[in-house]
């Protein structure tokens, strides 16, 4: 048998069996130093693009809150921005159960946000838009005030 055999046989390590298991551990740790750099590397990556993703996500949103604010001076209003939000918002209202929307002052918050971006916007597509969404915004509510009435009626008989 040979010594190899033999030491797999018996168990038993020569020095010369140590001295090949310290060179391939060698080579191993070195193989496996460019896979670590590699591996922290895109770790740093994934972690600055999740922060570039929610640095996006946030100034988006406070720039969409800003917009919203009730009182900015005409240089502030971004008006393709407001009118797409104030569009947005007429149309999440329109969603809205009637419970939700009975005692809701929303109707007249934007209400004031139309009128006040239709007086900051000299824009005549702008302009336009604003009035056919001030125009349905009121057909809704009237519509909804029929309802509402046409069910007070109905539970009262």
């Amino acid at each position: 048998m040979s010594s190899e055999s033999s030491s797999v046989l018996t168990g038993r390590r020569e020095p010369s069996d140590t001295a090949l298991l310290a060179k391939q551990g060698s080579q191993s740790q070195r193989s496996r130093t460019p896979s670590r750099t590699l591996t922290r590397f895109f770790l740093w990556v994934r972690i600055l693009g999740l922060v570039a993703i929610i640095g996006y996500g946030v100034t988006g949103a406070y720039l969409g809150v800003v917009q919203q604010r009730v009182g900015l001076s005409p240089g502030e209003i971004d008006c393709p921005y407001r009118v797409n939000l104030i569009r947005d918002r007429v149309v999440a209202l329109t969603q809205r159960s009637p419970h939700q929307s009975h005692h809701d002052p929303q109707d007249d918050v934007v209400s004031t946000l139309i009128r006040e971006t239709q007086a900051a916007c000299p824009d005549p597509d702008a302009q336009h838009t604003l009035e056919s969404i001030a125009e349905r915004l009121h057909a809704y509510q009237r519509n909804r005030a029929e309802d509402s009435q046409a069910r007070h009626e109905l539970l009262a008989l």
